[in-house]
């Protein structure tokens, strides 16, 4: 929780209104030095309600890498889930994916998400033909075969499994899950899927990181995604090419780094990056196998938009000429 008084409590109030007893689980609200009335709103809420199950530690401003890593040790719990404190939670969503977790002896069970402006989005829809058929194979072929999303509100993770694997948040790093989540999946023996809208991704609040438009944060997005691309490189070099399923994993992961380009590239047109520092990145991506974009496309992002920039993307030079033109009539 960074500077997050406006959303917090109704965050808290999602994680509170579920269908399993305030006794068997505990909320860790790691407070990053908030400059705001945060941390008091926090207090007063759990004062209010006199419940023991919210706990809130504050600590010296870190980021969101840092405030994780933080919480991992604190947390007491059989699995560990992050949720970002200006989302929230369906309503009466946890006892099901216990229950799946605890049944399927997993140790990462992922599931859906939904991007909203909306702060009432309370009921789950649930695919109940597919809740009682749960394939549970390793990480590798959790990748292979799902297009798996980076991040870690998607999904919950057995603490000691998470504690044993060593893997941390790197301190510092923009879309830390976009490295942590594949080197964690690969860790995984057990994974599975439930088809379940449980995360309601909220879009409206002006302080995210995503929306930061300033040229320091535009250098920090830049060497964030060299460092993934480098990260992700080295886990497709542990995978056999010669094998069916760590082939189709290897695409996936590829596919994955060229839709984080993808939306770098869309970022930097819109901002007020030199074109010699926009060619010089689309360099580094090059020798990072990561550009052009030759595979973008997927079930996610296609149709004849992607398709066309994607292709004007994906050209240096069409690329450039493009950048020009949009900043001379935006």
């Amino acid at each position: 929780m960074y500077n997050e008084e406006k959303y917090i409590i109704h965050c808290l109030e999602s994680l509170l209104n579920q269908n399993i007893p305030k006794t068997e689980y505990e909320i860790l609200v790691i407070d990053d030095g908030s400059t705001d009335n945060s941390f008091s709103v926090v207090k007063n809420f759990s004062k209010r309600l006199n419940t023991s199950n919210i706990l809130i530690y504050s600590k010296k401003n870190g980021g969101l890498s840092d405030a994780r890593n933080f919480c991992i040790p604190l947390a007491k719990g059989k699995y560990i889930y992050f949720v970002d404190s200006d989302d929230y939670l369906a309503s009466n969503v946890l006892k099901q994916l216990l229950e799946c977790l605890e049944d399927n002896k997993l140790d990462i069970l992922t599931f859906n998400y939904i991007n909203t402006v909306d702060l009432t989005l309370k009921k789950s829809k649930n695919n109940t033909k597919s809740l009682t058929n749960i394939v549970i194979p390793n990480g590798i072929e959790h990748i292979a075969n799902n297009h798996f999303h980076h991040a870690v509100w998607t999904y919950i993770i057995e603490r000691e499994f998470l504690i044993n694997t060593k893997i941390l948040f790197v301190k510092t790093l923009l879309l830390e899950d976009c490295v942590f989540t594949p080197q964690l999946f690969f860790k995984a023996n057990r994974i599975a899927h439930l088809p379940i809208d449980v995360y309601r991704y909220l879009q409206v609040n002006p302080n995210s990181i995503m929306r930061k438009t300033d040229l320091s944060h535009i250098d920090k997005m830049i060497n964030s995604h060299t460092y993934i691309m480098t990260e992700i490189n080295k886990l497709i070099d542990t995978l056999d090419k010669n094998n069916p399923i760590h082939k189709k994993c290897i695409d996936r992961l590829q596919n994955r780094q060229q839709t984080l380009v993808f939306f770098l590239i869309a970022k930097l047109i819109k901002s007020n990056l030199s074109i010699k520092k926009l060619e010089k990145t689309l360099n580094e991506l090059k020798m990072l196998n990561s550009y052009p974009l030759n595979n973008f496309i997927s079930e996610k992002y296609n149709g004849m938009k992607y398709y066309l920039l994607s292709k004007i993307f994906g050209n240096k030079l069409s690329l450039i000429l493009f950048t020009r033109i949009y900043r001379l009539v935006k």
